[in-house]
Order: C-alpha cells, then sequence, then structure tokens
C-alpha cells in the first residue's frame, strides 16, 4: 500500500495485480513516463495532461486542453478547439486567422463535468456537491471537500492528523463565471446538454433537453426529438406537411432501464423488479424499493438523520411507456438500426463520431483539425476541387479512427464498425 511517500507491506490484498496495459504500439502515452510516486491515484493524476488536446485540435471529447492558459472553446455542434482566446468573427483561411462580419464561432467555453467529492479534480476544477471547493493535494492530485487541514492524511479509518505537511490546501475552483460550463455538474442539468434540441437525432442521446419533448421514431434511420409525433407529418423545406402516408413510426425511443446504484434521472425506470426511481434532489434520484427523507448513505450503509436527504417524489415512468432491456429483439433492433444515422457519410468530418454511415467506409485521420470517411487511405493524396491529386508530400496521416469498443449490454452497433 503506498503510504504518503513509500510503499508499505500489509497483510491484506491492496492490489488486484491484474495486467490491463495494452501494448506500447497502440498507446501515445506510457504511464511509468510519469515521474509521480508509484501510487495509482498519484500517477493517473500526473497523466491528466497528456489526454487533453492541443491547440487547434478538437477538445469536444477531452474538454481540456494541454497547454497553460488555453481554453476548450465551442465554434458549432460539430467543433470545439482549444486556443488562448476565442472571437466570434474569426474565420481560419489556410495558415492564418480573418476577420468576418458573421458570426463563425459560439465561443462558449466547454468543460469536464464537476466533480463529486474523493475524485479527482485536477481536470473540471469544480465540485458536484454544494460548498465543496477543489483543493490541491500536491502536483499529482486535487480533490473536493469543504474545508482543508494541510496536515491530514486520509487512512482506511479516516482522516489523521501528522506532523508532515501533506496537502498544499490551493483553492483551484473556477469561480461561478468560468464554471458556467455547458456541461453542468450534476446529472439532472448535465441532462439538458447530453440531450438532444428539437429537430435533432436523438438515436444516441436517447433524450431530449427541451422540457416536454420526447425522442420519437422516424425509421430505422432517424429518431428526433419533438413535443408531439403525428404519423403522417412530413417536414417540407419550412414546415410540416400532412400526408396521406405513415412517415413516422412515432415509437417513443428511451434510455435502457437503470441498475440499483446508479442515477435514473434520465430513464426514469428500474431494471430491478419491484423498484422504483426516486428523488433525492435536482441533482440525483435513484433505484429503490422504499425511500426515507431521512437516510443518509455513508459508507457503513444507510444512516437516519435528523435532516431532509432525500425528496422522496416517485419519477418512475409507466412500464408500458418505455422499452427495457427485456423487451423483443425487435425494439433493440430498430434502435441499434437508427445509430447508422448518427455516423458520417463519405468526405464529411468524422472526428466526433468516428463511424462512417456508408458499408466499407472508415474514418481515417487527416491531421489534428480533420479526419473524413473514405474506401482507402493515401498519405499522398490531396482534394482538389472535383478530384484527388497524388503529391510528393504527406497530406493524411491515415490513421483509422473508431469508437471504443462496447461492453457488455450496451450497444455495439456502431464499435462494431471498427472491425
Amino acid at each position: 500500500m503506498w503510504m504518503e511517500d513509500r510503499w508499505v507491506k500489509t497483510n491484506e490484498t491492496v492490489w488486484d495485480c491484474g495486467v490491463i496495459a495494452i501494448e506500447s504500439t497502440d498507446n501515445a502515452t506510457d504511464a511509468a513516463d510519469t515521474d509521480a510516486p508509484a501510487d495509482s491515484a498519484s500517477s493517473s493524476d500526473a497523466s491528466t495532461a497528456s489526454a487533453c488536446s492541443q491547440n487547434g485540435e478538437s477538445c469536444a471529447q477531452t474538454m481540456c486542453c494541454s497547454e497553460p492558459g488555453a481554453k476548450c472553446y465551442k465554434k458549432n455542434d460539430h467543433w470545439s478547439s482549444c486556443n488562448q482566446t476565442c472571437d466570434p468573427l474569426s474565420l481560419w483561411e489556410v495558415d492564418r486567422w480573418v476577420v468576418t462580419n458573421e458570426t463563425v464561432w459560439d465561443c462558449e467555453e466547454v468543460r469536464p463535468p464537476c466533480t463529486p467529492n474523493g475524485a479527482s479534480c485536477a481536470l473540471s476544477q469544480c465540485c458536484s456537491e454544494p460548498g465543496a471547493k477543489c483543493y490541491k493535494k500536491n502536483d499529482y492530485w486535487s480533490s473536493c471537500n469543504q474545508t482543508c487541514n494541510p496536515n491530514y492524511l486520509w487512512m482506511e479509518t479516516g482522516w489523521v492528523v501528522t506532523n508532515e505537511t501533506v496537502w498544499d490546501c490551493e483553492d483551484l475552483t473556477v469561480s461561478p463565471v468560468e464554471s458556467a460550463d455547458p456541461i453542468a455538474d450534476a446529472e439532472a442539468e448535465d441532462q439538458n446538454n447530453t440531450c438532444s434540441q428539437n429537430g435533432a437525432s436523438c438515436a444516441l442521446s436517447q433524450c431530449c433537453a427541451e422540457p416536454g419533448s420526447k425522442c420519437y421514431k422516424k425509421n430505422d434511420y432517424w429518431s428526433s426529438c419533438n413535443q408531439t409525433c403525428n404519423p403522417y407529418y412530413m417536414w417540407q423545406v419550412d414546415r410540416w406537411v400532412e400526408t396521406n402516408e405513415t412517415v413516422w413510426d412515432c415509437e417513443e425511443v428511451r434510455p435502457p432501464c437503470t441498475p440499483n446504484g446508479e442515477s435514473c434521472a434520465l430513464s426514469k425506470c428500474c431494471s430491478e423488479p419491484g423498484m422504483k426511481c426516486y428523488k433525492k434532489n435536482d441533482h440525483w434520484s435513484s433505484c429503490n424499493q422504499t425511500c426515507n427523507p431521512n437516510y443518509l448513505w455513508m459508507e457503513t450503509g444507510w444512516v437516519k438523520t435528523n435532516e431532509t436527504v432525500w425528496d422522496c417524489e416517485v419519477i418512475t415512468i409507466d412500464s408500458t411507456d418505455v422499452s427495457t432491456a427485456s423487451d423483443t429483439t425487435d425494439s433493440a433492433s430498430s434502435s441499434d438500426a437508427s445509430t447508422s444515422s448518427v455516423c458520417s457519410p463519405n468526405g464529411e468530418s468524422c472526428a466526433l463520431t468516428k463511424c462512417c454511415a456508408e458499408a466499407g467506409s472508415k474514418c481515417y485521420k487527416k491531421n489534428g483539425n480533420w479526419s473524413s470517411c473514405n474506401q482507402s487511405c493515401d498519405p499522398n493524396s490531396m482534394w482538389q476541387v472535383d478530384r484527388w491529386v497524388t503529391t510528393d508530400e504527406a497530406v493524411w496521416d491515415c490513421e483509422e479512427v473508431s469508437l471504443p469498443c462496447s461492453p457488455n449490454g450496451a450497444s455495439c452497433a456502431l464499435s462494431q464498425l471498427l472491425l
């Protein structure tokens, strides 16, 4: 066990020691390169900067920037990038920025979600629990807590006061102005950002950002958020037109029901029989058989307090309104089939989707600013006006960009494409 500054041998099993490392050729970062102590928590935190994006690269997924002072700014729904500043009217042309008369960048700062107590807040620099602040311990760890004592050391039995300085205690919490990030610090608020806007595809998110809207299935290739669904409606240019044919399936698409212990704020249904989705507060809801407003979960179990901890409002939806994992394979397959609509067609950027709509195509990386779908990739090819031309220089990186593999129980309809 790592204790403060050294390894100490104990009589208990602390490490599983199963090797989960991928081959060095598959990983650009080597954990062994860090100068941190051989503490799993410390070394992993020290390497977080390497996972952040360089200036000019897309930071839509990392939501953080590796260069000091840079922030991840949103351009539109398809691109976010790291930079020191953001001018809504700036446009990148070939090799320089030019000022235009039109709004090009949204300039909203994209940030990681705020961190719960006990987890590292080195990247988010904000805390999900009210009153908590992000305190720096050292270069390898920062954590959320209500207070910070430089001489406190966390042991298995709790906090212990020592004679040495353990915590730096610098408050890294971003100000309310900075932390007004589009990714909220709690699940209920997070729903508004991860869910889809009306008119946008909700095949993957399976939830809608606008109150009262639902994700309706049109066919195997498209699902969209709206307040209502009329099977005979068709969108034409700028308005809905009623037809004599069935255009929309109108089946509601929803996230899978939630197991005990996880938040059911989005799904509003529970996977285990006899459970209900109870609301704790605006930031958390959970599945359980009963709910006591005064119960608080501690490491040792549920503890009854004198304060109201849970709202206990039942937000479970009617089981007839949602398809669960135990439903027919038809409902599962139709939901999965619609995922292909979110993949990118040939010629478009696949940096975010990491998958291609056309059979046989793969998402190839050109550089830090562009990846595109195609059947093949030639490093020396360059697109000029209406055709590919061969050059003497390497234009494309040609590294294949793909989605991470799916865990059991989750949809692998998209990730399987990397095979």
